[in-house]
Formats: C-alpha cells, structure tokens, sequence
C-alpha cells in the first residue's frame, strides 16, 4: 500500500497520473482494515467492557461464552446467503476505472 500511494504521488507530481494506484490503494487499504480486525478478534484484542463478565461465577462464564455463539453463527449464515443472492443478481458489471468487466458468481 505505501508503495502504491508512494508512486501515485511521484506520477502525479512528476509525470501523469496513474489510473490504477487509487484503486489498489483503497482496496489495500479495505482489507488491511478487514483482515486487522478478524486478527484482533481471533486474539481477543478488541477493547471490552468485563466487568460485568467477572461477576459471574467460573461456570456461568463458561456457559456464556458457549451460549454467545448461537447469535453470532446465526447472524453469519443470514449474511451469507444475502451477499450469495446479492452476487448473483449483480450480473456482469463493467468496472471503468480499471477497464474490464467483473464475472458475476454464476459464470
């Protein structure tokens, strides 16, 4: 990502601008942020509020943390199958900025 954004200011200061290096930049930039937050996540890094959690006994703690996940797979499943059938209706796009088109999901 620095080296895109690096390049696209020496291209626009010293010669033309490259069409392509705002793009990748913004896309870098979208998944460095979405895989930085599964990461946190996967290593319980994210800001919590526990104390409400710790004033439960060891069990109901335990119980909790099994019972926190019916929600969240629930929730995961629903979105899922709403992006599938959002991908599906989105049929064959041209992308102008970089020039061709996106296959859909059923090609």
């Amino acid at each position: 990502m620095i080296v895109s954004t690096t390049l696209q200011i020496v291209f626009r200061v010293f010669f033309d601008a490259l069409a392509w290096s705002e793009e990748v930049s913004r896309y870098m930039l979208v998944w460095s942020t979405f895989l930085g937050a599964t990461l946190a996540y996967k290593r319980s890094m994210h800001i919590s509020v526990t104390f409400v959690r710790e004033s439960f006994s060891q069990r109901v703690r335990k119980a909790l943390r099994i019972a926190r996940w019916f929600p969240r797979s629930s929730s995961s499943q629903w979105r899922s199958t709403l992006r599938w059938t959002t991908c599906r209706g989105s049929g064959n796009r041209f992308l102008p900025p970089c020039g061709f088109r996106c296959p859909s999901c059923t090609s």
